[in-house]
C-alpha cells in the first residue's frame, strides 16, 4: 500500500507534560483506518498535531514523502470534530471552502461548485436551506464533514464521528464514511466504538498512554484491541458493521 500521510517519531508536551510520544505511524493512500485506545491516550491531539492545529514538540509529518510545517498541514488535512459550530447547511460548507487556507484565491463560480458537490456527496441536497436545530445528530456529523470535504483535502480525520448518534443517523454516517472511501479519499477515525465499523477498516492504530503499541490490519488485530481493554464485541469480524441487517 502506498504510504500518503505519515508521522515519525513524533512527540507532544504541554506544560511540561508529555501528551504522547515517539508516534510512528503511516495511513496508505485511500486507506480507512481507525485509531483507538483508551481515553487519555493522546488520539484527539495527535488528530489536532496531523492537521496543523497544535505543534508537535519533535518528530516530523509528511504528505506523499513530503515534511510539512504545521502551517502547511492545515490546508492539506481535514479534520472533523466531534462538536461542530454549524450555520445553514449551504452557508457552513461555503463558508469552509471560502476561507480554507490553500483556496482563498478561488474564484465565486468554484466555490459554488465545491459547496454543490460536497453537499450531494454528503447527501444533503434537500435539507440545503435548513438551520442546524432542525438537523439530526446525524446530518449536523455528515454536514460536518461536507464542510471540509468542500476544500479539496488530501486526507480527513475524524474525531469520534459515531459519538452520542442513535442507530439510524450512525448508519447514516457510516455509510456516508464508506462512499468516500470507496471514492478513494484516504481517511483516518479516531474512535473508541470500533464494533460499528471494523469490518470496512483497512488499518488499525492501536495508542496507550501515549505510545502507539500496534498497527495492523483488522484481522491481526483483534486481540491487540483487547489486550489494550477496547472493547471487542464476541462476534464474528465480518459482523462488526452497524451496515448489517
Amino acid at each position: 500500500m502506498e504510504r500518503l500521510l505519515e508521522c515519525s517519531a513524533l512527540s507532544l508536551e504541554i506544560d511540561g507534560k508529555t501528551i504522547y510520544s515517539d508516534v510512528t505511524l503511516a495511513l496508505g493512500k485511500g486507506s480507512l483506518a481507525v485509531l483507538c485506545g483508551r481515553n487519555g491516550a493522546g488520539k484527539s491531539q495527535l488528530l489536532r498535531t496531523l492537521k496543523g492545529l497544535v505543534r508537535q514538540t519533535s518528530g516530523t509529518v509528511s504528505l506523499s514523502g513530503q515534511v510539512l510545517k504545521a502551517s502547511e498541514r492545515l490546508a492539506r488535512i481535514a479534520l472533523v470534530f466531534q462538536n461542530a459550530d454549524l450555520q445553514a447547511v449551504g452557508e457552513t460548507v461555503e463558508k469552509d471552502v471560502a476561507f480554507g487556507p490553500e483556496n482563498l484565491g478561488w474564484k465565486r463560480r468554484e466555490i459554488a461548485a465545491a459547496v454543490d458537490e460536497a453537499i450531494a456527496l454528503m447527501g444533503l441536497e434537500d435539507l440545503r436551506k435548513r438551520r442546524p436545530a432542525t438537523l439530526s445528530g446525524g446530518e449536523k456529523r455528515r454536514l460536518a464533514i461536507a464542510g471540509v470535504l468542500a476544500m479539496k483535502p488530501e486526507v480527513i480525520l475524524l474525531d469520534e464521528p459515531f459519538a452520542a448518534l442513535d442507530y439510524p443517523s450512525t448508519k447514516a454516517v457510516l455509510k456516508a464514511l464508506l462512499d468516500l472511501h470507496a471514492a478513494g479519499h484516504s481517511i483516518l477515525v479516531v474512535s473508541h466504538e470500533i464494533e460499528k465499523f471494523l469490518s470496512h477498516v483497512d488499518q488499525v492504530f492501536i495508542m496507550s498512554s501515549g505510545k502507539l503499541i500496534h498497527s495492523g490490519n483488522a484481522a491481526d488485530s483483534l486481540d491487540a484491541l483487547r489486550e489494550a481493554q477496547v472493547y471487542v464485541p464476541p462476534i464474528g469480524l465480518e459482523k462488526m458493521s452497524w451496515l448489517q441487517e
